[in-house]
């Protein structure tokens, strides 16, 4: 089945998002192939038995972030499989969500990948790298 719009969604908490995904308005549209939302586990990307992902920030600093490798790993999984897509990391820093921007995103890209962080945030190597732009939901 072809869909209208697909949207990736990288986190530590897929079974959650996956549940809440599958109801109200974005459950039906799933349902009538309007929209496929792909959650992908970002701990299925580590390369250790014990699946971390958080570990200090590259360079120093305070906290814990989540690793660029494993994040990477999914990110190029997801490009390799189904092609490029805008890459969104959700933050509390970027611009914020609002019906505008839902327009736009939808008449600009049909793919979107989105980035659920952890922890203090997110290795900058990763964002530098892969990230297109930053939206905060609120």
């Amino acid at each position: 089945m072809d869909f209208l719009y697909h949207i990736h969604i990288m986190t530590l908490f897929p079974d959650v998002v996956g549940d809440m995904l599958c109801e109200s308005i974005l459950g039906r549209a799933q349902e009538r192939g309007i929209i496929r939302v792909d959650c992908h586990q970002i701990r299925d990307y580590t390369l250790n038995k014990q699946k971390q992902v958080d570990n200090y920030p590259y360079g120093g600093g305070r906290g814990a972030v989540m690793q660029a490798d494993p994040l990477y790993r999914c990110w190029s999984h997801i490009v390799e499989t189904y092609g490029p897509g805008r890459t969104i990391f959700l933050s509390p820093c970027g611009r914020t969500f609002t019906q505008e921007v839902a327009k736009e995103l939808k008449a600009r890209y049909d793919h979107l990948i989105l980035v659920c962080g952890h922890y203090e945030g997110v290795d900058q190597r990763f964002l530098d790298e892969c990230v297109d732009e930053e939206i905060s939901m609120g």
